[in-house]
């Protein structure tokens, strides 16, 4: 919506560098774009027919490539150029690649954007444009907000809040728990696909009513606790098509 209330009231749009390079605009190749798309879905083991459900439409793809580009880049630690308060940008990379957090200094306020809600996580998901490792990034930069413990934190989802750092630990423990749980499935399936792990593990709604882009977005974040797990070799990966992971227990029990 940016871009619209840029065009309504002559606001500007500032961005973290790392955001703007990783804009739709910048990333995708309409030539080969769609078919890389549809090869990172097969890649990650999901079904034809769902593959051809959950693939980057062209109508889902306009929507993002008009997305605007920055007027301002704001780095970590800079100001934003504006009068009457003093908002400082804090980087926290992980739900995108730019992620900002803004520090309001004098009431103490800090809006964490999609960085660290009250009640859910954010989706830390592996994208099919680029290897960059999201959830070490996430797990990283989570350190970043939990230093602003005494701020009152304004997310972009659900609620206003107090104790930065105790949200922080619960969310840290969700991320363990996770990549636990899918050793888990490991064990028991043997080598898997991502897609094969999202379907057994445990969804909030639960997996059969998750549907449409929610699915994409469920394989997004189990490709990402996966990769995080093979940088910290506890799984390892197939050289085949689709991938396969195998948990480190069951390689050595088989």
């Amino acid at each position: 919506m940016s871009g619209r209330v840029r065009a309504a009231s002559g606001a500007w749009v500032a961005m973290h560098p790392a955001e703007r390079d990783s804009l739709p605009s910048r990333t995708w190749d309409a030539a080969t774009g769609p078919e890389r798309d549809l090869a990172w879905l097969r890649s990650c083991g999901v079904p034809a027919e769902v593959a051809a459900e959950l693939k980057a439409r062209d109508q889902w793809m306009q929507f993002l490539l008009n997305m605007p580009e920055p007027d301002i880049l704001l780095n970590d630690g800079d100001l934003v150029p504006r009068t009457g308060r003093r908002l400082r940008a804090v980087w926290t990379p992980g739900h995108t690649p730019g992620h900002l957090c803004l520090h309001e200094e004098a009431e103490d306020v800090l809006l964490t954007g999609d960085h660290v809600l009250p009640r859910i996580t954010p989706n830390i998901a592996q994208m099919a444009h680029t290897d960059d490792p999201p959830l070490a990034a996430y797990l990283e930069s989570l350190g970043r907000a939990a230093e602003y413990d005494r701020a009152e934190a304004l997310p972009a989802h659900e609620y206003r809040f107090h104790g930065l750092a105790d949200r922080v630990r619960v969310i840290r423990l969700h991320h363990d728990h996770r990549t636990q749980e899918i050793l888990d499935v490991l064990a028991r399936l043997g080598p898997a696909t991502a897609w094969q792990v999202t379907e057994q593990l445990t969804w909030s709604r639960g997996w059969a009513a998750v549907a449409g882009f929610m699915r994409r977005a469920a394989l997004g974040e189990t490709a990402a606790h996966l990769e995080h797990l093979l940088d910290h070799g506890e799984v390892s990966r197939g050289g085949g098509r689709p991938v396969r992971y195998t948990g480190r227990r069951a390689a050595a029990g088989a």
